[in-house]
């Protein structure tokens, strides 16, 4: 392959997007994480003092959403070290996951 050749195949797998519109879908996405965050903290808080109780639910939505977060820029990164972080979080995800499903249950039957 010549230089011609790599730079017209270059061109031709990014025409759909570019460079501006990647950064802005990656703002998006890292900005939407954190206000996700901020919410389902704000939610647990809540529940917490006027509930009285904790809201599994929303600790799964949480760690789920950050454990995978993590994860994939561990992998893409090729970060090792975020790998145990990532991998805690979303076994925490399951937990409050299974946590939840397990109250649920007991409210139906009573």
């Amino acid at each position: 392959m010549n230089r011609e050749e790599i730079l017209e195949r270059s061109r031709q797998e990014n025409s759909r997007h570019d460079e501006r519109e990647k950064n802005t879908f990656d703002l998006a996405g890292n900005m939407s994480s954190v206000v996700g965050g901020i919410i389902c903290c704000l939610i647990i808080i809540f529940d917490s003092i006027i509930g009285k109780k904790t809201n599994a639910s929303i600790w799964s939505v949480y760690f789920f959403m950050t454990g995978t977060n993590t994860l994939i820029k561990a992998r893409e990164l090729d970060r090792k070290k975020d790998y145990p972080l990532g991998f805690l979080q979303v076994g925490l995800g399951l937990a409050y996951f299974i946590m939840h499903a397990i109250r649920l249950v007991r409210e139906i039957n009573g």
